[in-house]
C-alpha cells in the first residue's frame, strides 16, 4: 500500500513541499517493510523517508525494516538495479527505542534548525540512519587524508548549483566573514569548506591557505547543474560511492567544533547527526543569519571586520561592496 500519512497542521511540512520532494514511499502492512523510493537529491530522499516514519509512528505503526530496492537511481551503479542499497548506506539498530511521544509533528527542512524538536527526531536517526560500516571507513579516510581535527575545526557547509531555486542564497563571502570572525576568536583552529561549488571551494582555499581543509574526494562543479544529475564521467566516482561519500562528509561536518550552515537537506542532516545546534549558525531560507536557537543575529557587522570583508571581496572575486 502507499501510505499518504496523517493530516498536516500549520506547523508541518506542507503538502506542496511533499509533492516537490517526491515523497513516494511504499509501506507493506503484511511484512512491515518500508520501501524508501525516491528520485530527488540524496538527503531529500532521506528527509521524505523520515517524514514517512513520523507519519507511520503517529498512526501507531513501526516498520520492521527499511529497504532501497527501487528509486535512488542517481545513487546506484548500473549493475545494482533492484539491489537493496540501504545496508550499504545505513546501519539499522533495532535495540534503539522508538520515540516516547505518541504524536510528533512534521518539520520543514527549510526551517531554522535551532527551532526543531531534535529530541523527537533523534530516536529515528539512531534507529535507522546511522552510517554503515563502509561509510564510517570513508569518514576515517576523509579526516586522515584532509588533515582534519574536528575538535579544532570550523566547518562551512555551502550549497550552490541550483539551490537558489528553493531558498534565497547569500553570497559565499557572507560565510567567509563568519569564518574570519570565528578564527579571530579561535586562532588555533582551521576551516573545513564542504560545498558542491568549485568557485566557493577555491574562494576559501585562496583566503585561508594552509588553514583551509577540504575533502578532495568529494565532487564539485563550476556549473549550476546539481551534482547527482551529472553524467558518471563528470561525477568522477561511482554513484554508490558518491552516496556513501555524502553521508561521510555530512558526518565529518557534524563532528566539527563549529558549523556555519546553509539551509537545505544536507544542512538539516548535519544537525541531525550532530544531535544539536550548539555552536552553529545558519543562513536561513531568507538569507538571514540565525544563531543556535534559531534567532536572527544582529545585522551590524563590526566596522573593522566589515572593512576587511569589503577589501577581500573586491580582491578575491571582483565584487564591489558598499556600505
Amino acid at each position: 500500500m502507499c501510505y499518504d500519512g496523517s493530516p498536516l497542521n500549520i506547523y508541518d511540512a506542507s503538502p506542496e513541499m511533499i509533492r516537490q520532494l517526491k515523497c513516494d514511499k511504499t509501506f507493506d502492512t503484511k511484512t512491515g517493510v518500508l520501501e524508501c523510493g525516491g528520485s530527488a537529491g540524496f538527503f531529500s530522499n532521506c528527509t521524505t523517508t523520515l517524514w514517512t516514519l513520523i507519519n507511520l509512528h503517529n498512526s501507531g505503526i513501526h516498520p520492521t525494516s527499511l529497504t532501497m530496492r527501487s528509486g535512488f537511481n542517481a545513487w546506484r551503479n548500473p549493475e545494482q538495479e533492484g539491489v537493496d542499497l540501504f545496508p550499504l548506506l545505513f546501519a539499522e539498530d533495532d535495540a534503539k527505542p522508538n520515540p516516547s511521544e505518541s504524536r510528533i509533528p512534521l518539520f520543514d527542512h527549510h526551517a531554522r534548525y535551532g527551532r526543531l524538536r531534535l529530541h523527537s527526531l533523534l530516536p529515528f536517526i539512531h534507529r535507522w540512519f546511522m552510517p554503515a560500516t563502509p561509510v564510517n571507513q570513508l569518514v576515517d579516510s576523509f579526516i586522515r587524508n584532509a588533515g582534519i581535527n574536528p575538535a579544532s575545526t570550523i566547518a562551512v557547509l555551502y550549497r550552490g548549483t541550483d539551490k537558489s531555486t528553493e531558498v534565497r542564497l547569500v553570497p559565499p563571502q557572507a560565510y567567509l566573514v563568519q569564518a574570519i570572525e570565528l578564527l579571530r576568536l579561535n586562532p588555533e583552529f582551521t576551516v573545513l569548506i564542504q560545498t558542491d561549488q568549485k568557485q566557493v571551494r577555491d574562494l576559501f582555499v585562496k583566503e585561508f591557505g594552509q588553514r583551509c581543509r577540504f575533502i578532495a574526494d568529494m565532487p564539485v562543479t563550476a556549473g549550476t547543474k546539481v551534482l547527482h544529475e551529472l553524467s558518471t564521467s563528470e561525477l568522477t566516482l561511482p554513484r554508490l560511492q558518491f552516496a556513501q561519500s555524502l553521508i561521510a562528509a555530512c558526518e565529518v561536518v557534524s563532528r566539527c567544533s563549529y558549523i556555519i550552515n546553509h539551509t537545505g537537506n544536507m544542512a538539516l542532516w548535519s544537525v541531525l547527526y550532530r544531535g544539536s545546534t550548539e555552536r552553529t549558525v545558519q543562513f536561513d531560507a531568507f538569507g538571514l543569519l540565525t544563531n543556535e536557537l534559531g534567532q536572527i543575529q544582529p545585522k551590524d557587522i563590526p566596522k573593522a571586520l566589515w572593512r576587511v570583508f569589503r577589501k577581500r571581496a573586491a580582491r578575491v572575486v571582483g565584487v564591489k561592496v558598499t556600505g
